[in-house]
Formats: C-alpha cells, sequence, structure tokens
C-alpha cells in the first residue's frame, strides 16, 4: 500500500455501553478516524468517579422458564423460581417454533405481556438482559420493556443500551438485548410489553432467560475508570522503532488508568527501515510482544520479506495476525498457515483482557466488556506475487457480509482493514 506516513497513532475514547453492539471502522491508512460512538453511559451521579468506578456487578437472578408452566394465552399467575410472573396472552411454549436455549421460553401473541409481580431491590443501577426472537416463521412482532417503582401502579419505557427508540424488533434467531436504569436505590420490578398491534396471532414472539444484576461495592482492588473503551492503534510503522519508548509510556498509562484498552496494529508493520529489514522483521515482534499488542491486522507490506519469514514472524508474535479475506488455497506453494478472521476479547474492571479465537466459547457478562475484532487486507496485495503464491484474497463487501452474525456476540464490534483510505471511506459509508 502507498506510504503516507511512517506512522499512526490514535486513541478512540467512547463511553462505555455495557452491551452495545457497534460496528467501527477504523480508517487505518489515513490520519483521520471516526469516533467509536457516542456517549450512551453516564456515571452515576450519587457517587465520586472513584466509588463508582469500583463497584462491580452482581447477578439479582436468572429466570430461564424452565420450572414452570402454562400452555394456554388466557391470563394467569405462574410461579416460577424466581417469583410470580403474570402472563397476558402469553404462555410458555415447548414446540418446536419456540425459540430458546432450553426447553421452554415464553411466547407471547397480539398485544401481550409479560409482568413480574414481585419487585427486586438494586443499587444504584439496573442491568437487564433479555433473549428474544421470532416465533417460527412469523414476522412483525416487537415489543418493549417497562419499569415500575410503585409495585405496577404507573410503568415507564427503558429504551436498549445504546438506542432512543424503545420498541425492540426481534430477529428469526434467538438473541440477547441489554437495557440498563441508572440513578435507582430500592425496589423495581419490570414488564415486556408486545407492541405490533396485531390481533392475527401471527407476529408472535419469544423471550427466554431474562437476567437482572445490581451494583455492589468492595471489591478492594485498585480503581480503574470502567465508564469508557480506549483503543490505541498504529498503522504504517513500516520498522521505524524511534518513537517505540513514547508509544510504549502511552500505552502503559492508558492500561494503568483505563480498564477497557485496546492495542491493535492495523498493518505494514514490516519493510521500509534497513535496520528492521536485515532481521526480517525480527525487532518488530520483539517491541511488539514486549507492549502486549492485542491484535494484528495483516497488511500487504507484510508479505514483503517473504512466505517463510512471514510465518516465522508470525509463529514468534504473542498477538494473532489476522485477515478474514486470505484462505490458503493451496499448501504446497505456500508455509503460510490459514490465518484468523477475528478474536474476541474480553475485558474485566480490572484490564485483564481474555483472547478467543474463533470456535472457542466465551460467556458474555456485565462485569465484562466483550469486543469483536474482524480484519481483512488489501486485494489484491502490493507486494511481490511470489510472497503471496498459494494464497487467495476474497472482496472486502462479501467478507464484511459473511461475519456480520459477530455483531449479536459481543458488545463492540470492531472492523479493522489495510485496503488504503479510499476503499475505508466507501465501507464506512456502507457500514455506518
Amino acid at each position: 500500500m502507498k506510504k503516507r506516513r511512517r506512522s499512526a497513532l490514535q486513541m478512540v475514547r467512547s463511553f462505555r455501553p455495557l452491551t452495545l453492539t457497534l460496528l467501527a471502522i477504523l480508517l487505518l491508512a489515513s490520519s483521520v478516524m471516526p469516533a467509536v460512538g457516542p456517549s450512551v453511559y453516564a456515571a452515576d451521579p450519587t457517587t465520586d468517579a472513584a466509588q463508582q468506578a469500583n463497584m462491580a456487578w452482581k447477578l439479582l437472578f436468572k429466570e430461564d422458564f424452565e420450572n414452570g408452566s402454562k400452555d394456554k394465552y388466557a391470563s394467569g399467575t405462574v410461579d416460577l423460581p424466581s417469583g410470580p410472573w403474570i402472563f397476558n396472552d402469553a404462555l410458555i411454549g415447548t414446540l418446536d417454533n419456540d425459540k430458546k436455549n432450553g426447553k421452554q421460553s415464553v411466547r407471547i401473541r397480539n398485544s401481550g405481556q409479560l409482568t413480574m409481580n414481585f419487585d427486586v431491590t438494586v443499587t444504584q443501577s439496573v442491568y437487564v438482559e433479555v433473549y428474544h426472537a421470532l416465533y417460527g416463521i412469523d414476522t412483525g412482532g416487537k415489543w418493549k420493556l417497562q419499569y415500575s417503582l410503585d409495585q405496577g401502579s404507573t410503568w415507564n419505557d427503558l429504551a436498549p443500551i445504546g438506542k432512543t427508540e424503545v420498541v425492540v424488533t426481534p430477529t428469526a434467531e434467538l438473541s440477547s438485548i441489554a437495557f440498563q436504569l441508572d440513578d435507582i436505590n430500592g425496589p423495581v420490578r419490570f414488564q415486556i410489553v408486545k407492541t405490533d398491534g396485531s390481533t392475527d396471532g401471527k407476529t408472535r414472539i419469544n423471550i427466554d432467560d431474562v437476567a437482572f444484576y445490581t451494583k455492589e461495592t468492595g471489591t478492594g482492588k485498585p480503581v480503574k475508570d470502567t465508564t469508557a473503551l480506549h483503543i490505541i492503534h498504529t498503522n504504517d510503522i513500516h520498522g521505524n522503532i524511534k518513537d517505540f519508548a513514547k508509544l510504549a509510556k502511552v500505552v502503559e498509562a492508558t492500561r494503568e488508568a483505563h480498564a477497557f484498552t485496546l492495542f491493535i496494529d492495523d498493518g505494514d508493520q514490516f519493510s521500509g527501515d534497513p535496520v528492521t529489514d536485515l532481521a526480517y522483521g525480527k525487532p518488530m515482534v520483539e517491541l511488539f510482544n514486549a507492549m502486549q499488542l492485542d491484535t494484528m491486522t495483516i497488511g500487504n507490506h507484510d508479505f514483503d520479506y517473504g512466505a517463510q519469514a512471514f510465518q516465522d514472524r508470525r509463529t514468534e508474535s504473542n498477538y494473532p495476525w489476522l485477515a478474514a479475506n486470505v484462505s490458503v488455497s493451496d499448501a504446497s506453494k505456500t508455509p503460510i498457515t490459514q490465518p484468523d478472521p477475528y478474536v474476541i476479547i474480553q475485558i474485566d474492571a480490572q484490564g485483564k483482557r481474555s483472547l478467543f479465537r474463533p470456535g472457542e466459547s466465551f460467556t458474555r457478562s456485565p462485569d465484562r466488556l466483550t469486543v469483536g475484532i474482524l480484519a481483512f487486507t488489501q486485494n489484491p496485495p502490493a507486494t511481490a506475487p511470489k510472497n503471496v503464491e498459494g494464497l487467495t484474497f476474497d472482496d472486502y463487501e462479501t467478507t464484511i457480509n459473511k461475519y456480520l452474525y459477530l455483531k449479536d456476540q459481543v458488545d463492540v464490534f470492531i472492523l479493522t482493514s489495510h485496503i488504503g483510505y479510499p476503499e475505508d471511506r466507501v465501507l464506512a459509508q456502507k457500514y455506518p
């Protein structure tokens, strides 16, 4: 890729959306990068910043609707392990068409409701996660979440995290959506209300695994800010190591102060500096290993030393090299093994990061930020053809569409590319 500058160091700050799924296009070949997103999570004004940051989430209860029965839509109360729930035009479904995590889930039709007939006591904030889907092949179903502070006498709408619209539209597959209510201390109850107004019974929805969390104090651990996701990224360094001491200080200080910090390189680590080139890029890998780089997007010039050097440097790296649009089409022509298309990184309130590669299982929770990072590289790559023999490079949009399902599995979804600024602008507009 044509070099516009030696290196870029940028940090993005956006308030932490607890389960906000965010597709952020990092414009990697330019000095311009858009903000990850707007402020959607406000610190609790009843506590100072240090106390708020030191508060963890505690599970109040999770209702999976596995230990109850109701096979009719007629209004009635069902006693479940979490407490009594009022089912209005709703039942507990067990059919194959009911979307569910276990053997049962709630099915609601018409303008039905699922209402807690009990309160839970919360501290400062309450976080609600709901799994939802359209029933069978039904379409058009919509619903909203409401809360009551007066034992169900009056109800207030609550929008999902990161949204202003309160009405939720389920998809065909079961997925989770989250809500957060701040500035609250004491009893609260919730209800799910179907809102599409249908009366023909053909816009049914399923609800499952409703979980409630609140804040708890007293972790006894050093306080780090958890209200923002910070992304530090570099790209097109091309072997220039002279500013790494400054970069290391920025990374260290940011991680020390802010739990949710990611350090990402977006390609072209190699090729362009005599010292680095003589060692076939080895100094770059050693420096990034020492700084605990989280991920690297493969750039076109990362192939410049040849396929064997590429694979050697990759093997020496403690961080994943990512490129979703690269596949090994003929292993007899290259020592390069298949790059990972994406990784999932979970970060806890102390900044500890856990990395999950494709196929490895992970569990989301409100006390950890779950980030998905999908990457792709230039097609065709601007390097000597012999360096990429045996590899196939797919087009960008096909690659992105193939992995867009990841948005529903993470809190933040980041797309990193090494394709050039003009192409980045096109994709940023197509995938806002």
